[in-house]
């Protein structure tokens, strides 16, 4: 599959916590862009993501994981 996927966007979903407005979570939920739609995504291009962020970002120090729903949770610390 390619390395690069214009198609394939991200809606950042942060939650914050209220007594000092740290990041608490980090959802990522894929979409691809489509004859100027936004589409959910297959399970499978939803895995290339996660992949692809995993590779990314491990110099970071942050994992990527699939939920039950093919959003991505980002992990650090």
């Amino acid at each position: 599959m390619a390395s690069i996927r214009g198609d394939l966007v991200l809606l950042y979903f942060p939650r914050l916590k209220l007594a000092d407005g740290r990041l608490e979570r980090l959802t990522l939920v894929p979409r691809q862009l489509r004859r100027f739609r936004l589409n959910r995504v297959t399970h499978q291009d939803a895995q290339w993501l996660c992949h692809r962020l995993n590779r990314e970002g491990e110099r970071f120090g942050t994992r990527v994981r699939l939920d039950a729903e093919d959003h991505l949770v980002v992990e650090w610390g």
